[in-house]
């Protein structure tokens, strides 16, 4: 399955990409514009 994270920089938004990925999901895609997100989030 592929899934696309929108705001994936932000704090809700990383620890979802985070728990989709321990789940071994096939594809996860993280999409934000760092407005109010950090890229260290995404580590």
């Amino acid at each position: 399955m592929k899934c696309l994270v929108t705001g994936g920089a932000g704090f809700i938004g990383s620890n979802i990409a985070f728990a989709l990925e321990e789940e071994n999901k096939d594809e996860v895609s993280v999409l934000d514009n760092f407005s109010s997100g950090h890229f260290k989030n995404l580590f």
